[in-house]
C-alpha cells in the first residue's frame, strides 16, 4: 500500500514537474512576456527555488510534522497556480512566480524525505520502483504537453492545473 501510494505521489508529482520545466516559459510567451522576459521570469523562479529547498523546506520540517507540511504544501502550490490566470504583465508574474518557486518545488523534497522514511522501515518500500514511476510521469507529461501546446498553448496552464489538483489529491489520500 505504501509502495503504491509513494509511486502515485512521484508520478504526479513529476507529472507536472514535466508540464513546467519544459513547457512553462511557452506558456508565459502566450500571456504577452517576450522570450526574454520569459526567461528571466523562469530564471527568478529558480533562484528562488535553491533558496526554497534549501532552507525552508528544512526549517518547515524541524517545527512541523512532514505530514502536515506535505499537505500544506500542495494546497498552497495550487492556490498560488491559480493566480497565475488573471495576470499578463511581467511584473505581476514575476511576483506570482516568486511566491510558486517558494512553495511548490518543496514537493520534491518532501516526496524524497517520504521515501527515504519508508525505506528504512521493515519491509520498506522500494526506492527504485517508486521513483521509476516519476520518471514515467514525467515522460508522459512531456509528450502529452507537446501535443496540448502544438493544439493551443494557451492550454499548458489547465493541464498543469489538473495536474496539481490530482498531486494534492493523491497526498491528502494518505495524510
Amino acid at each position: 500500500m505504501k509502495q503504491t501510494w509513494l509511486s502515485t505521489n512521484f508520478f504526479v508529482f513529476f507529472f507536472t514537474w514535466g508540464i513546467f520545466l519544459p513547457y512553462w516559459t511557452v506558456w508565459l510567451i502566450t500571456k504577452g512576456l517576450t522570450a526574454q522576459q520569459a526567461g528571466i521570469v523562469i530564471s527568478i523562479g529558480l533562484l528562488v527555488r535553491a533558496f526554497s529547498t534549501s532552507y525552508i523546506f528544512p526549517a518547515l520540517c524541524k517545527r512541523y510534522w512532514l505530514s502536515h507540511v506535505s499537505l500544506i504544501v500542495a494546497f498552497l502550490s495550487l492556490i498560488i497556480l491559480v493566480c497565475f490566470l488573471p495576470f499578463n504583465n511581467l511584473a505581476w508574474l514575476m511576483l506570482v512566480m516568486v511566491f510558486f518557486s517558494l512553495i511548490y518545488p518543496m514537493l520534491l523534497p518532501i516526496n524524497k524525505t517520504k521515501a527515504s522514511i519508508l525505506s528504512k522501515e521493515e519491509n520498506g518500500i522500494d526506492y527504485g520502483k517508486c521513483r521509476l514511476w516519476g520518471s514515467f510521469g514525467f515522460i508522459l507529461s512531456s509528450v502529452l504537453t507537446g501535443w496540448v501546446a502544438s493544439k493551443n498553448a494557451n492550454n499548458i496552464i489547465y493541464l498543469f492545473l489538473l495536474g496539481n489538483i490530482i498531486n494534492s489529491i493523491s497526498i491528502k489520500l494518505k495524510s
